[in-house]
């Protein structure tokens, strides 16, 4: 990555990435459900804001809301729609998910089920299917 970095900045006077900040992870609650992909590598070496600090120039980041309506396959995509992750092809999309193994990947979408049949996700989650758009980490960092 910072060798990624590097390259970036010799190349381009200014340089606009669009990434996940891996210190907010865990409070999104897919990760309950679906704990292991916080594991990958692509998931638990992903870097963040400071890391990018530490390469380029960084003249601002701005956090990218994920709206209620959003239709894309990215992993938090389908945050105030749970019953969406319940779909293998849903779940495949996602790369820290699709990378589990698919018993592990079964498990945590049979958790999911069970948890949205009870009513135990609303009671836990429920306060997000009111939300308009909400923080799960999307970043934009602009530099040079």
């Amino acid at each position: 990555v910072g060798a990624g970095l590097d390259e970036l900045r010799q190349v381009a006077r200014r340089q606009i990435i669009f990434f996940f900040e891996p210190a907010m992870n865990r409070q999104f609650w897919l990760w309950d459900y679906f704990p292991q992909a916080l594991t990958m590598a692509s998931d638990a070496e992903a870097p963040g804001v400071a890391d990018i600090r530490a390469r380029l120039k960084v003249r601002s980041v701005t956090t990218v809301p994920v709206p209620a309506d959003c239709t894309d396959g990215f992993a938090g995509a389908n945050w105030r729609r749970p019953e969406a992750y319940l779909e293998a092809s849903v779940r495949e999309a996602i790369s820290s998910i699709a990378q589990l193994p698919p018993e592990v990947a079964a498990r945590g979408a049979e958790r999911l089920a069970s948890d949205l049949a009870s009513g135990t996700w609303d009671t836990r989650y429920g306060a997000l299917r009111a939300l308009p758009e909400i923080d799960l980490g999307y970043r934009l960092v602009a530099a040079g």
